[in-house]
């Protein structure tokens, strides 16, 4: 009987200081000041401390120290076989995830954080803005090749470009799973005979509905039909429009107006045709609209060579994630 009483009010003292707020807690210390100063002093620099605990962990340790002593409490030692146990377990959790991630990304993060802890044998928990720090105090203790794939992949994990192209791969196999599961659930029979439509992923269905499904033969951006459908344009709209109209009012770019009205004005290959008739006729300005999407071209033919680079290192990487042994250097 005796145990049991203890045990339950072991209990019901933890589950009161859990759901203590802030407030109420520092409430109850100013009631310790008048009867335990020392308690008072003890749990109030830990309660400091404990805010700080990310900034000044040793300060936060001594703080811990004072409080434990004043209450006569006895802090447990650290049980060093359980701690090996569970950063192994973690370890291996990781590299049971690595091997199934297909996001360069995180197999950059997973890879960086497994090696660490192969060479630290401690285990980190940080926030991925930290990890290219990490990645200073491994670059000494990798291999050449190694080395040289995990700075290729920070340097293009860093490029703009291809975070947004890696954002927008995301995206579509998004779309494709759900439209797969749609299907098998029988609600994706209607809508297969669609021509060049494609899903943009903007939503706001039955907007701009022909200009969306000319978008892909004309070579119309996301971000272009999004800027329209934010104006609240719709299709009886378009035909008002003048490439003064796109670039001015909507900050439309020239390459893209252009290839906006050239839709609006087409149907299928005839109008095609009457576009490009009346870009012949316009001289200098059909040049600068083929300049323009001849460097978009080439800007995204160098991104996807960016991206087929980084899925390459990625591949390295996960090699190294899985067996962080042999990616380090002997002497780590």
């Amino acid at each position: 009987n005796i145990s049991s009483s203890s045990s339950s009010s072991s209990s019901s003292s933890s589950s009161f200081a859990a759901t203590r707020t802030p407030q109420q807690r520092a409430w109850i210390l100013e009631q310790l000041a008048e009867r335990r100063r020392d308690v008072h002093t003890g749990l109030k620099q830990l309660n400091l401390a404990i805010k700080g605990a990310a900034q000044d962990s040793e300060q936060f340790l001594n703080a811990l120290n004072l409080a434990t002593s004043v209450c006569s409490l006895r802090l447990k030692k650290v049980d060093n076989k359980k701690l090996r146990n569970l950063i192994f377990n973690i370890r291996r959790e990781m590299i049971t995830k690595i091997g199934a991630e297909e996001d360069p990304r995180l197999i950059f993060q997973y890879a960086v954080l497994i090696l660490h802890s192969q060479m630290s044998s401690g285990m980190l928990h940080t926030p991925s803005k930290l990890i290219p720090q990490i990645t200073v105090i491994l670059e000494t203790k990798l291999r050449p090749d190694g080395k040289r794939a995990m700075q290729r992949a920070q340097e293009l994990l860093a490029d703009d470009a291809v975070i947004a192209a890696l954002a927008s791969s995301r995206d579509k196999k998004k779309e494709g799973a759900k439209e797969k599961k749609a299907k098998k659930n029988g609600a994706g029979g209607e809508g297969n005979d669609q021509g060049d439509s494609y899903d943009d992923g903007l939503g706001e269905e039955g907007k701009l509905e022909n200009l969306r499904s000319a978008a892909k033969k004309f070579g119309i951006s996301r971000d272009t039909i999004s800027k329209l459908l934010e104006e609240g344009m719709d299709d009886e709209d378009m035909p008002d429009l003048t490439v003064e109209d796109l670039i001015d009012d909507m900050g439309i770019p020239e390459a893209q107006a252009n290839l906006v009205v050239a839709a609006v004005s087409g149907e299928g290959e005839e109008g095609a045709t009457t576009v490009e008739e009346d870009n012949k006729d316009s001289g200098g300005d059909d040049a600068k609209v083929k300049s323009q999407q001849q460097q978009q071209d080439e800007e995204e033919k160098e991104t996807a060579d960016k991206i087929a680079e980084l899925q390459k290192c990625a591949g390295e990487l996960k090699k190294m994630g899985s067996e962080p042994r042999k990616a380090l250097l002997q002497d780590s």
